[in-house]
């Protein structure tokens, strides 16, 4: 072990580091650093603003080691300083990578006078050893803190850093920070911000109570990750929105095979660091996870970070979740995001993925009953395939009570309800999709829907507005609003809104039947049927759902094409068709076709 080099304690951020202890503390609290990573801390604080050359760093703390040596013991000591400080190599705050020459310290560093007031170990505890003194400080602060403020109710965790080099993407750190939010909803947080909206703060500058005040929560969740070969480190910190007091901060680590475990175990940790009153039925350890195929565990988690992107890469997934199934055939999550990929894909007709959404989604439940997503994706099933309402119910609910703090499990609650007709709660439940996933388009375009069902259209205009500045251009946004101005009976606008749509997808099929049926209602016939010729087309090369088209005819006064649209919707169990209850078909309500339609597809009364 080098020797600790003696000198003055100096600061920078929030950190303060004493040579003479060999100890880094940030707000007051011990962060674990290591020898080489400590002793390459103090080698760049002795020249601030300065490169700092490898070969100084060999001479200094590796003065014995071959090259190859010296490199791996570098680049392991770089990254576990950064993850001590929270800093990355992308965008540092303190070490600035100088390629192929060395590091420079960045931040401004000042010296801190020994009579500078402090805490010491005396005001926490007396005749205690040193390790006693810091784990007793350290838990009475956070009881303080806690006393005189308010109690923490609602996190947001931030997008993990990802500490590792020379990868590829982010979804490693995507995924764990995935994993960790969904692990506190499941404990019992009432509201964890949905990493849809957290995401949003990536790499950002604006300050920890700006974006607890754009989250609407009390505190923030901070994370790094490091791979190590088959050891994974998570360290994580806990910030008070309102004040960026830090109040309390851990690292864990394991190996891969036992990653569901570690990140129980971070969960877990922030949650007794709030005083959470875990659910009923909830561990208190993070042993009880079974363990994982660290290779399945890896594609699993590229597969979740393609999902999710929702473009031209969705569809890469499915073979990463697939692989991960054949990888560990015991893997769970991995049945439950493949059942998840095929109800929602576009490229299947709704037989085709009605089969394997099931299949999946019931082995995904056989191997862990009280998987969220897979009760999720059974009442999608029940839902928008079966017509299987009370079932559908009772999965919603179930999937709720397991994570109430899942905006995706009550945004699709919601669309349950207002199909059904119950649109007072399916706001409620929209509501609590938005308040979860405030930055999200989904969220946003779920409560408009519910909104223009419920008949709140100023609602659901500012909603879809809202989906529109989120992400300009989104055509989920146009779609809202050409529906919203046809029930609104203003035809002209929702053609306008259909044809941005148009421009922005290629000419969708969806958007094709929105203008047509606006056009319809126009009585711009010539217009109308045009646009349905096109629909017929794009119907021979992709599936297009008949709702499109029974909505063109039955604007068009039609009746007859549009109920039979409506029965090969129903023949082939098409999801849309739980919307036939919606304004565009007011004028097949009397219909003695439609009402039998009704009765066959056991809408509630």
């Amino acid at each position: 072990m080098s020797a600790i080099v003696r000198g003055p304690r100096v600061s920078f951020g929030a950190f303060e580091v004493s040579p003479a202890s060999g100890e880094l503390r940030k707000s007051g609290i011990r962060i674990k650093l290591h020898d080489k990573p400590f002793q390459l801390l103090l080698a760049l604080l002795e020249h601030p603003g300065e490169v700092v050359d490898r070969r100084q760093l060999q001479k200094r703390l590796w003065p014995q080691d071959t090259f190859v040596e010296f490199e791996n013991g570098l680049n392991n000591a770089i990254g576990r300083l950064r993850e001590a400080l929270g800093d990355t190599a992308d965008t540092p705050h303190f070490i600035e990578t100088i390629p192929r020459r060395g590091y420079r310290f960045i931040a401004e560093v000042a010296p801190k006078s020994s009579t500078q007031k402090r805490v010491s170990s005396q005001q926490w505890i007396i005749g205690a050893g040193i390790a006693i003194v810091i784990t007793v400080a350290v838990g009475l602060a956070i009881r303080l803190d806690r006393a005189k403020a308010a109690p923490i109710r609602s996190l947001a965790v931030l997008p993990f850093r990802d500490l590792r080099t020379g990868t590829q993407g982010n979804y490693f750190a995507a995924g764990m920070t995935d994993a960790v939010t969904t692990e506190l909803a499941r404990l019992g947080v009432s509201k964890v911000t949905s990493e849809t909206s957290a995401e949003k703060f990536q790499n950002t500058k604006e300050s920890v109570p700006q974006i607890a005040r754009t989250l609407g929560v009390d505190a923030i969740v901070e994370g790094a990750v490091l791979q190590e070969g088959d050891r994974v480190r998570i360290t994580v910190q806990l910030i008070r929105g309102s004040t960026d007091q830090h109040l309390w901060a851990q690292s864990y680590e394991r190996q891969m095979s036992d990653i569901l475990a570690l990140q129980d175990g971070v969960a877990l940790g922030v949650a007794r660091a709030i005083d959470l009153k875990l659910s009923p039925g909830r561990p208190e350890t993070s042993d009880s996870r079974k363990r994982v195929n660290s290779a399945a565990y890896e594609d699993y988690l590229e597969g979740r970070y393609y999902m999710q992107k929702r473009d031209d890469e969705y569809d890469r997934g499915k073979g990463y979740f697939e692989r991960a199934i054949q990888l560990d055939p015991n893997f769970a999550a991995a049945y439950a995001s493949l059942s998840q990929y095929y109800l929602q894909t576009e490229r299947l007709s709704p037989t085709e993925a009605l089969t394997k959404g099931r299949e999946y989604a019931e082995d995904a439940l056989r191997l862990d009953p009280d998987s969220t997503e897979s009760h999720l994706s059974l009442a999608y099933i029940y839902f928008y395939f079966d017509w299987n309402w009370p079932s559908a119910d009772q999965e919603f609910k179930r999937a709720i009570t397991l994570a109430p703090g899942i905006a995706r499990s009550h945004r699709w609650y919601a669309a349950y309800l207002a199909a059904i007709g119950r649109n007072a709660q399916a706001m409620e439940e929209a509501e609590r999709a938005v308040e979860l996933d405030p930055l999200s388009v989904d969220a946003h375009d779920g409560l408009a829907k519910t909104a223009d069902a419920a008949g709140q259209y100023s609602v659901a205009l500012t909603e879809s507005q809202k989906v529109l500045q989120l992400d300009p251009g989104n055509p989920i946004g146009y779609a809202d609003l050409s529906l919203i101005h046809c029930d609104r009976a203003e035809f002209e606008a929702a053609v306008d809104d259909a044809e941005k749509g148009l421009a922005t997808t290629h000419r969708d099929p969806a958007f094709l039947g929105m203008a047509a049926m606006a056009q319809g209602h126009l009585g711009h016939i010539t217009e109308a049927k045009n646009l349905v010729t096109e629909m017929k087309s794009d119907a021979t090369r992709r599936y297009v759902s008949p709702l499109f088209f029974a909505a063109a005819f039955a604007s068009m006064g039609e009746e007859k094409e549009a109920m039979d649209a409506l029965e090969r919707g129903y023949k082939t169990h098409d999801g849309d068709m739980v919307n036939i209850r919606g304004h565009e078909f007011d004028r097949l309500h009397s219909d003695l076709r439609f009402q039998a339609l009704l009765r066959k597809m056991n809408f509630p009364q």
